[in-house]
């Protein structure tokens, strides 16, 4: 690992509710987390989406640890990503984000995540597609 670069396997990954509501909820008025995530978004709101996902899952991850009784770790905070967070991370950052948000809501691969997107803005939509 370069002096600049997050190990993120230092860090446990979890989308439960309370993280997957959070996020969505803070988005909505961008459509929700997972739209922001897969969808184009303004200017600025997909890192922001991204840094959000990565302390709020890494914190759940953490504190599930917790619960189960291992010892104290390590959570990311999003004002600490905001200035460590490099480019050259970003992809394995979203990755990251994308897989645990999968297995949060149990699909196999981001394709899944983009169904339920999908299937979300239908029923918003009365059905209709645009």
């Amino acid at each position: 690992m370069g002096k600049y670069t997050i190990d993120f396997s230092r860090y446990h990954f979890l989308c439960n509710a309370a993280a997957f509501f959070a996020l969505d909820e803070r988005f909505d008025a961008d459509g929700g987390y997972i739209h922001v995530m897969t969808e184009k978004a303004e200017k600025g709101r997909k890192f922001e989406a991204l840094v959000a996902g990565l302390a709020v899952m890494s914190q759940q991850g953490e504190l599930m640890r917790r619960m189960e009784g291992h010892e104290k770790g390590e959570m990311l905070a999003e004002e600490w990503l905001v200035v460590h967070l490099m480019p050259g991370q970003l992809r394995e950052a979203q990755e990251i984000v994308m897989a645990t948000v999968a297995r949060g809501v149990h699909c196999e691969d981001e394709d899944e995540v983009r169904d339920l997107v999908q299937e979300e803005i239908d029923r918003e939509n009365g059905g209709k597609k645009d």
